[in-house]
C-alpha cells in the first residue's frame, strides 16, 4: 500500500509540474550530498560504540533520500513555501537516490569487506553491548527458544551430560530468569540475520535444538544456519505432521511432533513412575 501511494504520490507531482533544467541541476547537487548524508550517519552511529559492519550497513541502508522528505516537500509546495522548480527537484532527487542506493545496498557486504582494513574497529569491551560478539564458551549443544520446550530439554541434557548447552531466549526477561536459576542463557533474536552474524565459534556445536515456540522462526534459524556454514546436527519441533517432514526435507537430522512425543512421554512416565499391571483381555 505504501508503494502504491509513492507511486500516486510521484503522478500527482509529475502532473502538477514539468521537469526543468533548473530542477535538474539542483536534483544533482541534492546526489552530491548522499555521500556526506551517509558519512553523517555512519559518524553518529559509530559514536554509539556499534561495530563497523553495523554503522557501514545501516548507513548504506540510509544512504538513499527518504520518501517522508517528498511528502514533507509536497506539503511547502501546496502551501506555497517553494517554488515548483524545487519540488521538481525533490522529486528526481528521491528517485535518482532510490535507484542508487539499490545495487549499493545489494553488494553491502562486499563494501563492507573491502573497506574493513580501512576501518578502525573499536575493543570488544568498548563495542555497545547490543553489538557485542557472542562467544559460546564451551558449549557442545545450542537450544534456540528457551519457552518450556527448550527450558525442559536444557534440563534434561544438564541431567544426562553436564554443563553442554547454551539457550538463546529473545526475551530480556526470561533471558534474566534462566540466568538466575543457572541457566547458561543469551539474549537473541535467532530470526534476525544480524545475531547470527555476531556469533562466535558456530562450529563448536555439535547440536542445534529448534524450539521456537513457532514454525516460521524454526525454519528462518535453521536457514541462517545452513546460511552460515553449519555442519552439526539440528532437530526441530513441530505441531502438524507436515511440518515434521517439511524439516526433513530441508536437511533437519531430527523433527519431532510436541503433541505425539507429549502424549507418549506422558504414557511412559506413567509406566515408569506407577508400574501398572493390567490382566490381559484374550478374548
Amino acid at each position: 500500500m505504501k508503494e502504491l501511494l509513492l507511486v500516486c504520490f510521484f503522478l500527482n507531482i509529475g502532473l502538477s509540474e514539468q521537469p526543468t533544467v533548473t530542477g535538474l541541476v539542483m536534483a544533482i547537487l541534492f546526489m552530491f550530498l548522499l555521500p556526506v548524508k551517509a558519512l553523517f550517519y555512519y559518524l553518529i552511529i559509530d559514536r554509539f560504540k556499534f561495530r563497523n559492519r553495523t554503522s557501514l550497513l545501516t548507513s548504506l541502508t540510509l544512504f538513499n533520500y527518504s520518501e517522508f522528505g517528498l511528502i514533507v516537500g509536497g506539503l511547502a509546495y501546496k502551501e506555497g513555501w517553494i517554488t515548483g522548480d524545487i519540488m521538481v527537484a525533490i522529486a528526481l532527487a528521491v528517485s535518482i537516490s532510490f535507484v542508487v542506493s539499490a545495487p549499493i545496498n545489494r553488494f553491502s557486504n562486499g563494501i563492507y569487506r573491502r573497506s574493513a582494513q580501512w576501518l578502525k574497529e573499536h575493543s570488544d569491551t568498548k563495542i555497545n553491548i547490543r553489538d557485542q560478539f557472542i562467544h559460546l564458551g564451551d558449549s557442545q549443544v545450542m537450544i534456540l527458544g528457551m519457552g518450556r520446550i527448550g527450558t525442559g530439554a536444557y534440563d534434561e541434557l544438564v541431567r544426562r551430560h553436564g554443563d553442554i548447552c547454551v539457550g538463546v531466549e529473545i526475551r530480556d526477561d526470561t533471558a534474566g530468569h534462566h540466568q538466575k536459576y543457572e541457566r547458561n542463557t543469551i539474549q537473541g533474536d535467532v530470526t534476525d540475520s544480524d545475531f547470527w552474524e555476531r556469533v562466535q565459534n558456530i562450529q563448536q556445536i555439535e547440536l542445534v535444538l529448534l524450539a521456537i515456540p513457532n514454525n516460521q522462526g524454526n525454519h528462518y534459524a535453521f536457514e541462517q544456519l545452513k546460511i552460515h556454514g553449519y555442519k552439526g546436527k539440528v532437530a526441530a519441533i513441530a505441531e502438524y505432521p507436515d511440518q515434521v517432514d517439511q524439516f526433513l526435507e530441508l536437511g533437519a537430522d531430527a523433527a519431532f511432533n510436541i503433541y505425539r512425543e507429549a502424549g507418549s512421554g506422558f504414557a511412559t512416565h506413567v509406566c515408569d513412575t506407577l508400574k501398572p499391571e493390567f490382566t490381559k483381555n484374550s478374548a
